[in-house]
């Protein structure tokens, strides 16, 4: 899946304060756009099985409704086997 959408009960104003708040709370990156503010890249770090590593994403904002859409597109995934895992295997 590269491609995710949640709809938020939150403003376009308050959408990226609180994704750098929630960003931070599970140790990844947020970078909005300083231009509009109307999105930006997200880097999330992962575990899949023996691999780990981290997603680069492309976040943006759109109103929908009473809130906000939030669109998440893959740009990059960085994945490495867990090399002491596997050796203790």
């Amino acid at each position: 899946m590269n491609h995710h959408e949640v709809r938020v009960a939150l403003t376009l104003a308050e959408l990226p304060d609180a994704l750098a708040e929630a960003a931070k709370a599970w140790g990844a990156e947020w970078s909005a756009d300083e231009s509009d503010r109307d999105g930006g890249q997200l880097v999330l770090p992962v575990v899949f099985g023996l691999r780990r590593g981290f997603l680069v994403g492309r976040v943006d904002f759109a109103p929908a409704g009473d809130g906000a859409l939030l669109t998440w597109q893959l740009e990059e995934s960085h994945l490495e086997l867990q090399r002491a895992s596997v050796a203790i295997l």
